[in-house]
């Protein structure tokens, strides 16, 4: 789902106290959306990673008195009757199962039984996870648990975040720069690009400092893209996007030009790996080339390759030889 479809689900679910669970790869903003919303609605928030959470997080510490063991509730939680707000539970499935165990139950019933505690009506719970699988070290969320909540499977897209970064802060020239961009990639991705305008915003005079400006960006989004944003702020130059280069080589070559006379071999290198992650996704290569046959279309990667320096020249060509069998293969499949 788009940012956008999330963020009017996760309304409905507000306003109808329904637990929603929201899926997405790290990174993508599950997080940000909710903290967000809640600011929307002028109401609480209360953000727990279970990660590291033990069961006495949530079940309390054991106490003994003179009529047996009781446990005290953590108070951590929400108490105020009269309270409002959100209950936002990270990395459910980076929790143990017995931390699983007291959440079900705090779900089902609002309420955990060992410790007496109740959760105040106003307040509403929404969950987050990475997806499961070998990317992540997580477990497989079992049916009796998922199904306690209305699940959402955030896809992060460029033109829904940048909607979204432009209604919550975030750093206009980030905005900008972000909104060229086909997809986010794992280590360039929506969090990374917010914790960039985060420092931005908070240091006004960062753009002048160059160099300490491109150390920043490359620790957040790695050296390609790093240094391509700083070249942008700099100069206006910015890299190419997968959908110029195949409308042909007319529409970029004075572009690709001047690169050549300022010597930005920054922006070859950043529209070179722009080409390598986006060609790996046939059927999203299609969508931007409108269909064309996949000869065709690296053929026009192929012209991209000639104007640059030799040694990326290689990476590029390499991308079209491997975009071109990965779509004749998937069209022998058929």
């Amino acid at each position: 789902m788009s940012y956008s479809l999330v963020m009017r689900v996760l309304d409905k679910c507000l306003r109808a106290n329904q637990p929603m669970l929201i899926t997405g790869p790290h990174g993508c903003g599950k997080s940000e959306i909710v903290q967000a919303a809640a600011s929307r609605w002028k109401i609480g928030f209360l953000g727990l990673d279970l990660s590291a959470a033990e069961p006495v997080d949530l079940l309390g510490l054991p106490s003994t008195g003179p009529h047996g063991t009781t446990y005290l509730a953590p108070a951590s939680l929400p108490r105020d009757e009269k309270s409002e707000g959100v209950i936002f539970f990270d990395e459910i499935n980076r929790s143990s199962r017995q931390v699983r165990a007291a959440l079900l139950n705090l779900i089902t019933s609002r309420k955990i039984e060992l410790s007496g505690y109740t959760l105040p009506a106003g307040w509403r719970i929404i969950a987050a996870c990475n997806p499961s699988g070998t990317d992540y070290h997580t477990d497989e969320l079992d049916p009796a648990f998922s199904s306690r909540f209305v699940k959402c499977q955030l896809e992060p897209e460029v033109r829904g975040w940048v909607a979204w970064g432009r209604e919550n802060n975030v750093h206009p020239d980030v905005a900008s720069y972000v909104g060229g961009l086909q997809k986010f990639s794992a280590e360039a991705n929506p969090r990374a690009w917010t914790m960039l305008s985060s420092l931005m915003l908070r240091n006004p005079d960062l753009r002048d400092d160059a160099e300490v400006l491109t150390a920043c960006a490359e620790g957040l989004v790695g050296s390609v893209l790093g240094r391509a944003f700083v070249g942008c702020l700099m100069t206006g130059l910015r890299p190419l996007s997968l959908e110029r280069i195949l409308s042909g080589e007319a529409n970029y070559r004075q572009t690709v030009d001047q690169w050549t006379r300022a010597k930005r071999t920054d922006l070859f290198t950043s529209t070179a790996e722009t080409i390598r992650v986006e060609m790996l996704d046939v059927q999203n290569v299609n969508r931007i080339a409108g269909g064309k046959p996949a000869n065709i279309v690296a053929g026009e990667i192929v012209k991209f390759a000639k104007l640059c320096p030799a040694d990326i020249s290689k990476g590029v060509l390499e991308s079209a030889e491997r975009y071109r069998y990965n779509a004749n293969t998937a069209g022998a499949r058929k």
